[in-house]
This record gives structure tokens, sequence and C-alpha cells, in this order.
């Protein structure tokens, strides 16, 4: 997929979309576009009331070039009402569009938008244009795959390219996790996101990975991760991921992902309706891992450490019971009372692992760690507790400007 900005306007384009702070086109939109479409921009202003709400769209086909275009014109409101959410949102409509009309290739006028603008109409439509396609046919996937979007603009700014880039990096990573997510666990193992975790390296070489193989893990006496991994004949992984690169943190700020593959229950066994999707509960995980391919490509100046307990917990053999008693990395007993509560045990000796070997300022952890925040919260949000208040805000404020609730 390719982004570009482009004073020209393409002849390949399937789709225009025209983003309207008002119900006429503006001169510097107006000298960029074919006389085809401003023509029929006109008679659809003359036939339609048009209003001003935000996100309201107006279709419309004309003929280019004896081809058929496309026209999705969007009003963004009134500027005073105006917010990054808005324009993920109209990014979201354009991609439903851009779904149903098949269009690989589409073209944006950007004259009326900020670059911020720009780059959160990208995020929305990438983001809203996902699918997870890795099973189907190259047919199927090819029918919703976009190749180019290109902003139509007189005079390019260099902020809105490096906007661009990083938007689309980021989108990249956000794909990657959910890929993962959506991935079943025949094929996303412990060890498969081991080997992600190796790619990602690769990208960067100030990126270091240390992965423990349960032999390391058994020499660590981190009992609580082989408790929970006993019952699979899945070896268990502890990925390790530091990143450093003339960093203005003293310590290190580490970010911790529950990577529990497959999660059955153990012999507390999840019942029917529960144990489905539970191919998911490594999200915490996979976003570690779409964390650091985002770091590997923006290059901040940080020192960050990652890591992912990467288990299934099943039923064998040698799975752990309730009523053991498991000995933590750092020294504690632990009486297991239900073998469903598998992510706190991993987590506490990672973070235990994690805090004695690199003494961060903070610590980040990312869990699927119960349905009962879900029960609270719902499906639009996720949970945040925290006992340091600072780090709590800036978490909250990072939020609200991601419109990640």
């Amino acid at each position: 997929m390719k982004i570009q900005i482009t004073k020209k306007f393409s002849k390949t384009t399937k789709l225009v979309v025209i983003p309207l702070p008002e119900a006429k086109l503006s001169k510097n939109t107006s000298k960029l576009l074919p006389n085809e479409i401003k023509k029929d921009f006109t008679k659809l202003v003359n036939a339609n009331n048009f209003k001003t709400k935000a996100n309201k769209t107006y279709k419309f086909d004309c003929v280019y070039e004896k081809k058929q275009l496309n026209i999705l014109v969007i009003s963004t409101g009134k500027k005073a009402n105006q917010s990054d959410e808005l324009f993920r949102n109209i990014g979201n409509t354009i991609s439903k569009h851009l779904n149903k009309d098949n269009a690989g290739n589409i073209t944006i006028t950007s004259e009326s938008l900020s670059e911020k603008n720009a780059a959160s109409i990208v995020e929305g439509l990438l983001l809203g244009n996902y699918k997870f396609d890795k099973y189907i046919t190259e047919d199927d996937r090819k029918a919703h795959q976009l190749k180019t979007i290109n902003f139509l603009q007189s005079k390019p700014t260099k902020k809105l390219k490096e906007l661009l880039t990083e938007t689309e990096e980021l989108c990249t990573s956000t794909i990657l996790i959910r890929d993962l997510v959506n991935s079943p666990s025949i094929d996303i193992t412990p060890s498969a996101l081991a080997n992600t975790a190796k790619k990602i390296a690769k990208q960067n070489s100030k990126i270091k990975t240390t992965i423990l193989s349960e032999k390391e893990i058994k020499k660590n006496k981190m009992g609580l991760i082989q408790g929970v991994s006993s019952g699979s004949n899945q070896e268990s992984k502890v990925i390790i991921l530091e990143y450093k690169n003339k960093p203005k943190n003293k310590k290190p700020i580490m970010v911790v992902g529950k990577g529990v593959t497959f999660d059955a229950g153990g012999l507390n066994l999840k019942i029917h309706n529960s144990i489905e999707g539970m191919k998911m509960d490594m999200a915490g995980g996979a976003t570690v891992l779409g964390l650091f391919n985002l770091i590997a490509k923006l290059k901040p100046e940080l020192h960050i450490i990652g890591i992912v307990p990467a288990v299934e917990n099943l039923v064998g053999g040698d799975a752990y019971k309730p009523d053991d008693i498991l000995t933590a990395y750092n020294g504690k007993t632990v009486e297991i009372t239900n073998t469903d509560a598998e992510g706190r045990l991993i987590l506490a000796d990672s973070l235990a692992y994690g805090v004695k070997k690199f003494k961060p300022e903070c610590i980040i952890d990312l869990a699927t760690l119960t349905g009962a925040c879900i029960t609270a919260l719902g499906y639009t949000r996720a949970g945040l507790f925290s006992n340091d208040t600072k780090l709590r805000n800036k978490l909250t404020k990072a939020s609200r400007e991601s419109g990640s609730k």
C-alpha cells in the first residue's frame, strides 16, 4: 500500500473523496480537480440541501477520461466542533465506501484539511478497512485491498509527509497486533510469538531480543510460569525485548503483556461459550510486540523493555491442580484455588524478573486478565488501574488523544 501527496489528479483513481467544510469547493481545491468533477459537483449542490452536519455524505458518479468515477463528498462540520476523532470517523466512513466500490486507488482532496486532519483520516481509513484475510482466497483478499491513497494538494508540506508516514507505521503495527490476536492458536504458539519478536528486532539494530526457553525458565525458578504451562506440550517462552536509543529517561520504561496463546482454563475448564475465542488471551503480549514494531520504525529516544510470558493453559496429565502450592521467581509461595486464574501467575513471575533485572522507572502491564472488567465497563473501553497518579494521568491523556478509551 502506498500513500502519496500529489499536485496532479491521478487518472487511475477509482474513488475521489472531497472533505468539505462548506457547501462549496475552495479555489485551490477547484483548480486541482478535473472539469467533469466540478461540473457534476455543482449539479449535486443545486439538487441537494447541503447540511454542515459532520460526517454527512453525498455521493455521485461522473465520467472522466471515458471511465466512471465515484465521487464521495463528506461534510467536516463546523470548525469549532472538529476533532481528531471526527476525522478518524470520516476515514472509517471512506473505508465502507471503498469496500463497496472495490476502489484500490483513491484520491482525497486535502486543501481544506490540516496535516493532523489528513493523518487522522488515514488512520480511520486503514484501520476501518482492516479485514482478517490470512485464510481466505487471493481473489477475496484482493477485493478489499487498498493499493494507493493520493492526497491532492497544491503545496505539499514536509510536516504532512512526516505525519502520514508516522500514521501508516502506527496502523501497520496495529494491524500486526490484530492479525496475531485473530490467528488461531494452532499457528500462534509461544514459539511463534518468540519468532515474531525476533523478526521485529531484525528491523532495528537497537532492539535486543532474549528468549528464555523452558529450560531457562526452570533454571530461573519461575515456578508460576512453569505451573501454568505444565498441561501443554507447547514449550513456554519468556520473550524479552530491549530498545535503547539516546534515551531521555534515566531508567527504562517496562511494558509487560500477557501471552496465553490459548486458555482452556486448565483443570477448572471453561464452560461452553466461554472457551471459544480464548486464542485472544495473548492480546497483551501481541500489543507489546506491536509496540516494538512501531518503535523499530519511528526510532524514539527512549530506553524501553518489553516482556511477554508466552504459554498455553491446557488440560493434561502434568497440568497444575487446585490446591497446588507453587513457588514464584521472587521466592513467594502461591496456593492455587482456580487454574483459570493463570494470567496473574505468569505476569507475577515476569514482573518480579523484570523489576529485579532492569529496575524500571515505571511499569505498564497489559492483560486480558478477567472478564469482570468487561462486565463493569463494556466492550468499548479498557480498564485502567494505577498506584502512580502521574503515570495514570499521562496514560489517560494519551487515551483521549488516540481515541482509544
